[in-house]
């Protein structure tokens, strides 16, 4: 329970009514993707958030989110670039290319 004295602010209570409702709105969204994903950017910002909070307690406290937010980053680059990099998403562009070239 040490690192959740450090954590408490005002806004606690109202932050998880927050969440809970976004929850709510994922669940009845008609595109859950797109929900998901936006989700997502309110989740990075409160742990944005928790961690000025963080930050202000202590900066010894800070190091368990910058290595959170490095791994992250690392996930994020890995999945990114293995999106980028589909064999199908290249032939199509090759073939639309050539199409294009074609219509000249």
């Amino acid at each position: 329970m040490g690192l959740m004295r450090y954590l408490r602010t005002p806004l606690d209570l109202p932050l998880l009514f927050f969440v809970v409702s976004a929850l709510i709105g994922v669940w009845a969204s008609y595109d859950r993707a797109a929900s998901w994903a936006k989700f997502g950017l309110i989740v990075a910002a409160l742990a944005i958030f928790y961690a000025v909070v963080l930050l202000r307690a202590g900066p010894q406290l800070l190091e368990p989110f910058v290595w959170l937010f490095l791994i992250g980053s690392a996930a994020l680059a890995v999945y990114s670039i293995g999106d980028c990099v589909k064999v199908q998403k290249i032939n199509e562009a090759v073939k639309s290319g050539y199409y294009a070239a074609m219509d000249l």
